[in-house]
């Protein structure tokens, strides 16, 4: 029980945008003016999952979060889940499903900020271990953001690798808090490098992540403009949940993921057969 749990909880981790009303912005094309500009002082930090890059499969995308909870806890009761070591099957999920960017538009504006020399850095929630088969998240979605044109490494001038307490890890320019909250992770980033930039810029797809980075800003005086992005909420899904329930039944079955495309052509194959 305890390993389905965690599968769960991890899974709905990556496929989970924020609800709540904030100050909202879809394009990042006029985030520069909205926020009075950028400068070598000012700090820009991007949320990686579902701000940069997005698991593509239909299940797994934002929108299908309550369908993928209400699969995965029915097919709980069909198969054996405990079968699989710890970690397992989420690995299997985020090696085989589909990555894609959330919008095109944020790689050339990333790169235009660097080539400003305006400091960017990816700040992820996301923890830095093995995963099932993937040895390193860590690598694993640096590999991923790299793939899709997103590369931090040159930010600041800092550390390429450089591990925090608590498993905090500032690796190519990708900040991983671990699971921890976002805003103290912040906190202790800036001292341990003595960093002090007039204006932290911080874009993230969930409300709890940017009020936490807000908190802790205001209280070390440092301004903070805190951008709720919501075009993964925005992006077109169509949801279909008999190839969303093979899916889940093929991997807790099997131990494999299958994309959109081949659980329908299986789908499709067993009608015609």
């Amino acid at each position: 029980m305890k390993y389905f749990t965690a599968f769960l909880l991890s899974l709905l981790f990556y496929c989970s945008p924020f609800q709540g009303k904030v100050i909202e912005m879809e394009n990042l094309s006029l985030l520069e003016e909205k926020v009075g500009g950028f400068n070598s002082d000012t700090l820009v930090l991007f949320d990686v999952d579902n701000t940069l890059i997005m698991l593509s499969d239909a299940v797994l995308q934002p929108q299908g979060k309550q369908l993928s909870k209400s699969l995965i806890s029915k097919i709980q009761n069909w198969t054996n889940t405990i079968k699989y070591p710890d970690g397992f099957l989420l690995g299997k999920v985020l090696l085989a499903a589909k990555w894609d960017v959330v919008d095109p538009k944020n790689v050339p504006l990333i790169q235009q900020l660097q080539e400003r020399n305006i400091p960017v850095l990816a700040f992820t929630g996301a923890g830095t271990k093995k995963v099932g088969e993937i040895e390193s998240f860590a690598d694993f979605r640096i590999e991923q953001l790299e793939r899709h044109g997103f590369n931090f490494k040159k930010t600041l001038n800092l550390p390429d690798d450089f591990q925090f307490a608590n498993e905090v890890l500032l690796k190519s320019g990708v900040l991983f808090c671990s699971e921890q909250s976002k805003g103290d992770v912040l906190k202790t980033f800036l001292k341990e490098f003595q960093l002090s930039p007039q204006k932290i810029v911080f874009i993230d797809d969930r409300k709890d992540f940017i009020e936490s980075v807000e908190e802790a800003m205001s209280e070390i005086g440092i301004e903070c403009f805190c951008i709720h992005y919501t075009a993964i909420e925005n992006t077109s899904v169509i949801l279909d949940e008999k190839i969303a329930e093979f899916q889940f039944h093929h991997l807790f079955e099997n131990g494999e993921w299958l994309s959109d495309e081949h659980a329908n052509a299986h789908l499709s194959s067993r009608i015609g057969s």
